[in-house]
């Protein structure tokens, strides 16, 4: 759940689910959304229309890369960063399951 989204999380409270506040440290979550993608660990379905739409579209912010910032634009996002929240907060729950990289 994106930490910013208070007033969502109240009603989900209200309507008797539970959430967990998603750990919103977007280069880490990149980082661990990218090396699954690279060691073959993730899969997305073809389903998953929005997604993979917006993953294509993903790209960085060139203005604050001139400020020597690493950040991504912040449009067209909502799917990727809800992947990008379940994945890196919950890491310590399925990481176990992955096997190891052998190391060359």
């Amino acid at each position: 759940m994106d930490p910013s989204a208070a007033s969502f999380v109240t009603q989900l409270h209200r309507d008797g689910f539970r959430s967990q506040q998603g750990d919103n440290s977007v280069l880490e979550g990149i980082r661990t959304v990218s090396n699954l993608i690279a060691a073959d660990h993730l899969r997305v379905h073809a389903s998953c229309c929005d997604l993979l739409d917006e993953i294509v579209g993903y790209a960085w912010d060139d203005r604050k890369a001139e400020k020597g910032e690493d950040a991504p634009l912040k449009e067209h996002d909502h799917s990727v960063d809800a992947m990008r929240y379940a994945l890196h907060t919950t890491q310590a729950v399925w990481m176990r399951l992955l096997e190891p990289v052998p190391a060359y």
